[in-house]
């Protein structure tokens, strides 16, 4: 199943470009509704390397939700944009494949899009429930995080 969500952001393309690419913006913006720790030794990179990154999920923190595959790609983008995909899996998720678009509206602005393939057996439907809930939340923290300035995201624990 699929899904599409998009928000404008008060902020200049080449801050929300950079952001995108630390690991502390994901956890930053699913905070506290989904804690994503890594199991990598020395954590999270201060920016995503292309290639695998396991985490392991919680919703609110508590209540474990298991482990899952974050696999980072830069797909090309013209000029204006800039693209991160992550064709990430684990034992429940079969397939979540996740691209984030940012496109420079000219004007201060950046366009945000949240682009989602979810494949989870019979229980898709109620993932795909949750993953709209979720990007509805990490969209909204996002535009806050955005008005108070992208830089100020402290490193990913």
């Amino acid at each position: 199943m699929r899904l599409r969500r998009s928000v404008r952001l008060a902020a200049p393309f080449a801050s929300v470009a950079a952001a995108i690419r630390r690991p502390a913006l994901m956890v930053a913006v699913a905070a506290p509704l989904v804690q994503l720790r890594s199991t990598e030794a020395g954590g999270y990179p201060a920016l995503w390397q292309e290639g695998p990154h396991r985490v392991q999920l919680r919703l609110f923190g508590l209540i474990p939700l298991g482990p899952q595959t974050i696999d980072v790609s830069f797909p090309p983008a013209p000029s204006g944009q800039a693209l991160l995909r992550d064709n990430g899996h684990g034992p429940l998720i079969k397939r979540w494949d996740h691209s984030i678009t940012v496109t420079d509206n000219g004007d201060g602005t950046t366009s945000y899009s949240d682009d989602l393939d979810i494949g989870a057996g019979l229980l898709t439907p109620f993932v795909w429930l949750s993953a709209q809930l979720l990007f509805i939340h990490r969209q909204r923290r996002l535009q806050a995080l955005a008005r108070a300035g992208l830089d100020t995201l402290a490193p990913a624990g």
